[in-house]
């Protein structure tokens, strides 16, 4: 398995002086898997470690993410055909985190996993996109 990671991130330098105390400031990053390797969890769960560090999320929320993104990131590779492309993003603003996968599928339905891992979230959903894809969502509270 192939993966490539797109991070990016706005300058903090300027921006945390006005950011309120106890709020996370925007912060945005994606990475992308290929399908037909048993290692998308492994690497999911490092790039999730990775993002959550730089972003300064608190530690306690870290191994629920951590959980939700590697199942997330399960699921749609298992999903997939080998050599498809899935995509898992991680998007912070305020006291939420927003946590999605997309990638090939034929079916809306879940694996049991995935499903655990997402009633952590305060609301969650699948949906059927452009192209054939799924995309399977999720909101955490990080307050």
């Amino acid at each position: 398995m192939s993966s490539t990671s797109t991070l990016t991130a706005p300058s903090r330098h300027e921006e945390r002086a006005a950011t309120p105390p106890g709020r996370l400031e925007p912060w945005f990053a994606a990475l992308d898997l290929t399908a037909g390797g048993s290692t998308a969890p492994a690497a999911t769960r490092r790039w999730v470690d990775a993002c959550l560090a730089e972003a300064e999320v608190a530690p306690e929320h870290r191994a629920t993410l951590r959980r939700v993104g590697t199942e997330l990131a399960r699921e749609a590779t298992l999903r997939a055909l080998p050599g498809e492309q899935v995509r898992v993003e991680l998007d912070l603003v305020g006291p939420i985190a927003r946590m999605s996968a997309r990638g090939p599928s034929a079916t809306q339905r879940l694996g049991a996993r995935a499903v655990e891992a997402l009633q952590s979230a305060y609301e969650w959903g699948i949906e059927r996109v452009s192209g054939g894809s799924r995309l399977v969502w999720c909101h955490l509270e990080l307050a």
